[in-house]
């Protein structure tokens, strides 16, 4: 058995994960203490994420706004169920790179299956901040007219704590934020098991063998798994044969 280890080293070897549902309770508890905007920085590809924010807003009386990568995302899930420009709290909001981009290459169709009662514009938030709720990413902020709207709003890190600081996409989203005197918070959990979890895993497959992958600490599978199954190290660009 091959089996991820990436909590290891994160949390002690009894210790759990925040669950998706107390994510969502901070978030509505950060919602509804903030006057004004709210940004969520989280990826449209975490669907759960998306939902928790979704419903977050719903219960602070707040509207979800995301642009149209965000929509086409969620859009191909398949799933009615899934936050989408068509609900009626959700609105599309379209940052300028992504304007010209539908338009250098006459993608109109892209947000022609969008009703434009739900599209969105700075001067629409501008009206009520406190009103909404954006998903968060550099689209927006790299946009001059919502970078105007940035001052004095509440926002969060919905992601890995590790990007920002691996001078990825997140350092550069808070230095986009920086000028404005907004800093990210983190609200998060993680979608990787965490140890009492992967006990349970090894204990019902039972394994003939158990070897790590994707983790920084292999040699603490012994002392977490060892009395379930046999651990064997694997080294990296080694071949092995099953």
């Amino acid at each position: 058995m091959l089996m991820e280890g990436s909590s290891l080293g994160r949390l002690d070897p009894y210790e759990c994960f925040p669950a998706e549902e107390d994510v969502e309770e901070r978030l509505l508890g950060a919602m509804r203490e903030a006057p004004g905007l709210v940004l969520v920085a989280a990826s449209a590809q975490n669907v759960d994420r998306v939902v928790s924010i979704h419903r977050a807003a719903k219960r602070s009386g707040r509207r979800l706004v995301m642009d149209l990568q965000a929509a086409e995302v969620l859009e191909a899930t398949g799933y009615r169920s899934i936050p989408s420009p068509l609900f009626p709290d959700v609105h599309l909001y379209l940052p300028w790179r992504q304007a010209r981009w539908v338009k250098r290459h006459g993608a109109f169709d892209l947000i022609g299956g969008v009703r434009k009662a739900r599209r969105l514009f700075p001067e629409d938030i501008a009206v009520r901040p406190g009103r909404y709720v954006v998903l968060l990413n550099r689209t927006f902020t790299e946009d001059r007219r919502f970078a105007s709207l940035i001052a004095g709003a509440r926002a969060v890190w919905s992601q890995w704590e590790g990007y920002l600081r691996l001078g990825a996409h997140g350092e550069r989203l808070a230095s986009d934020l920086a000028p404005h005197g907004v800093a990210l918070e983190v609200i998060h959990t993680s979608g990787h098991a965490d140890p009492p979890s992967l006990r349970r895993l090894v204990a019902a497959v039972r394994p003939e063998t158990l070897s790590p992958v994707h983790t920084f600490h292999p040699e603490r599978f012994e002392g977490l798994f060892g009395d379930l199954a046999p651990v064997v190290l694997r080294g990296d660009g080694v071949p092995w044969t099953v």
